[in-house]
C-alpha cells in the first residue's frame, strides 16, 4: 500500500517556515493546509505540535473544510518557540469500511471482505496503546470466524463500528 497524499499551501507560516510566527500564550493558533490525494482514496490529516524544548508531539486531528483544505487549531500552553507539521495518509481502514458497505448494499457475498477487515484492524490496534486496542482486536477475531459471519456483517453494519473507524485511523506511510 503506498502513501500517496500531498501537502501544500501550510498556512500560517513566514518565508516557508524560516521564521516563527508569533503568537501569545493562551492564543489559538489557526493551522490550514491543502491536503489531497491521487484517486479516490479516503484521506486522513492530523496536525502535530510541540513546544521546541520538548520531545513529544501532540497530536490534533485535522478537519476537512472542502475543496482540499483541512485545518485544526493548537494553543501554546507555555512561553517559548512552538515546532508544528503535518501528517497525511490514505486510510485504508476506512477505505476498507466504505467500499464493504457497498458491496453489502449490493448483496454480495462478503467472505474475503471480512478476512482483508480483520487483517486492517491488527495493523490499527498495532498502533494503539493495549489499553485502547482490545475492541480492535475482538472485533478482528470476530471477522475471522467463519461461522459468525451473520454477526460479523451485522456489526460492521451497525453505528458502533462507524464510530470505531473514525476513532482509530488507520495511519500508513
Amino acid at each position: 500500500m503506498r502513501n500517496r497524499v500531498l501537502i501544500e499551501h501550510i498556512q500560517p507560516q513566514l518565508d516557508g517556515g524560516r521564521y516563527f510566527i508569533k503568537r501569545t500564550v493562551g492564543e489559538p493558533v489557526n493551522v490550514s493546509a491543502d491536503i489531497f490525494g491521487d484517486g479516490h482514496d479516503h484521506i486522513r490529516a492530523a496536525l502535530l505540535y510541540k513546544p521546541e524544548s520538548k520531545k513529544r508531539w501532540n497530536e490534533v486531528v485535522m478537519e476537512a473544510q472542502g475543496n482540499d483544505r483541512w485545518t485544526a487549531t493548537f494553543v501554546p500552553e507555555e512561553q517559548g518557540f512552538y515546532e508544528y507539521k503535518i501528517e497525511g495518509w490514505v486510510d485504508h481502514l476506512l477505505n476498507w469500511y466504505e467500499g464493504f458497505k457497498k458491496k453489502h448494499d449490493a448483496g454480495q457475498h462478503l467472505g474475503v471482505e471480512l478476512l482483508i477487515g480483520a487483517e486492517l484492524l491488527k495493523k490499527t490496534a498495532a498502533q494503539y496503546p493495549k489499553s485502547r486496542n482490545a475492541q480492535l482486536l475482538k472485533l478482528a477475531k470476530l471477522l475471522e470466524d467463519e461461522k459468525g459471519y451473520q454477526e460479523a456483517v451485522a456489526t460492521i453494519m451497525g453505528p458502533d463500528f462507524a464510530a470505531l473507524v473514525d476513532e482509530f485511523p488507520l495511519k500508513q506511510f
